[in-house]
């Protein structure tokens, strides 16, 4: 027997649909610029650890984030790391963000966040 026109080999039927648009309020759906607004001053600012756990990983979604300051890459997470790189980004998870390689995260900053697992991609720029 054969299958009918548009079923699959199991028999289930196909039906094509439109996509829906994109949401414009989803960073996932768009090419993101997030606006985030943080103390940056010296004393008080966040470490990068804190960012990649409070907001990168929790509020965004991000599991293995690669994080680029000025064009260079400040932070990088994932399987395949040897323990010389993953022991390199790992000395910067206590600096604060202003004392960060690449001139910092201050007032006006970006950071380019990539997540390549996910295929998730994300500009972050920072307001004081």
């Amino acid at each position: 027997l054969r299958s009918p026109p548009h079923s699959t080999r199991r028999g289930h039927y196909l039906q094509s649909t439109t996509l829906p648009t994109p949401n414009p309020d989803c960073y996932v759906c768009r090419s993101a610029v997030l606006e985030l607004t943080l103390d940056l001053d010296r004393e008080k600012s966040w470490t990068l650890g804190t960012l990649l756990k409070r907001i990168l990983k929790k509020e965004l979604g991000f599991v293995h984030p690669t994080v680029m300051l000025g064009g260079d890459l400040i932070y990088e997470e994932g399987d395949e790391l040897d323990e010389e790189e993953v022991a390199s980004y790992a000395k910067n998870l206590p600096k604060k963000l202003p004392d960060l390689p690449c001139g910092g995260i201050t007032d006006g900053s970006s950071a380019r966040v990539e997540d390549f697992g996910q295929d998730l991609e994300v500009e972050l720029r920072f307001v004081h």
